[in-house]
């Protein structure tokens, strides 16, 4: 009877801590897929108008514009084929057009129908280093009426090779 006793409070063990601590808990050791991107807006729901991404097999490269969530590409653009590569619910979509604001370090990027906005981006400053490095808050993503939010976005550009 001792040994199911032990067992019973080591197995109730977790359930004796304050939610908050719970809360924490899983936080910390959350790891994303890094196939599937959930969005941030949607809340475990889906409907036709919701969106989900799914990461790239690439990293940023020479001449190329990467934008990433926890080390997987979301999307990308390269400069000198004007073009670029995104993949929403399971299809390929193609990024034609790239304009950056200087003013409020913004990209907007679009597509047949597509159309993303990444605005007051934070930008680090480039010793003399290939790439420059930065981060958004949160991107929008457009795609006809549907549309997804995600936050914590990093951008590595690469100038030319």
């Amino acid at each position: 009877t001792a040994i199911i006793a032990l067992f019973i409070v080591v197995s109730c063990s977790d359930k004796t801590k304050p939610a908050e601590e719970l809360v924490k808990e899983k936080e910390d050791t959350l790891v994303v897929d890094p196939i599937m991107i959930p969005p941030d807006s949607a809340a475990g729901k889906t409907t036709a108008d919701t969106l989900s991404i799914t990461a790239l097999p690439v990293s940023g490269n020479m001449g190329q514009i990467t934008f990433t969530r926890n080390d997987s590409t979301l999307f990308y653009y390269i400069e000198k084929e004007k073009k670029g590569k995104i993949l929403l619910n399971g299809k390929e979509y193609r990024i034609e057009l790239l304009t950056y604001d200087e003013d409020d370090n913004s990209f907007k990027l679009s597509g047949n129908d597509l159309f993303i906005d990444a605005s007051n981006g934070y930008f680090k400053e480039n010793n003399g280093e290939d790439c420059g490095y930065g981060s958004f808050r949160e991107i929008t993503i457009k795609l006809g009426p549907a549309m997804l939010k995600l936050k914590n976005i990093d951008i590595q550009i690469c100038g030319a090779d």
